[in-house]
């Protein structure tokens, strides 16, 4: 079933690429239907209006991206992802799910939730798990010993 795809993009307002990006030509080649604003341009802003009408159903974009519009716009935003040192940069909470049984192993924010023991229980890996030197979040690196 294809969904309503768009990529936000931008600071203070919401913005996206234009009609005749090469981003929603890559939406539509993986299945998903991007907008049609009706304007052409490598960034284009986008109205309230015009978000309502599209009802994203998959709202993609870069880190930096993403943070902002957190906090500009008081988005919430849900990812799924297992690269924990994204997740722990980019993420309020996190959530360990137990692989094996589909249960709650933790759940909180990565600062006492990404753990070397919860690592170690969820993934079957040695870990080690540092502090990230400019953002001071958890930074996980695999141990060889």
């Amino acid at each position: 079933m294809e969904k309503r795809v768009i990529r936000i993009m931008g600071r203070k307002s919401v913005m996206t690429p234009g009609n005749d990006s090469f981003q929603n030509e890559l939406i539509s080649l993986s299945g998903g239907i991007p907008p049609d604003f009706g304007r052409s341009g490598s960034v284009i802003e986008v109205t309230k209006d015009e978000w309502i009408k599209f009802n994203p159903q998959v709202i993609y974009g870069c880190g930096n991206d993403i943070d902002e519009m957190k906090s500009d716009l008081g988005l919430a935003v849900l990812i799924v992802i297992h690269d924990l040192n994204l997740a722990c940069e980019y993420s309020d909470n996190i959530v360990f799910v137990n692989v094996g049984t589909g249960t709650l192993h933790s759940f909180g924010i990565p600062e006492c939730t990404v753990t070397k023991k919860a690592i170690e229980d969820v993934y079957v890996t040695r870990v080690i798990v540092k502090k990230h030197p400019e953002s001071g979040r958890p930074f996980v690196f695999i141990s060889r010993s």
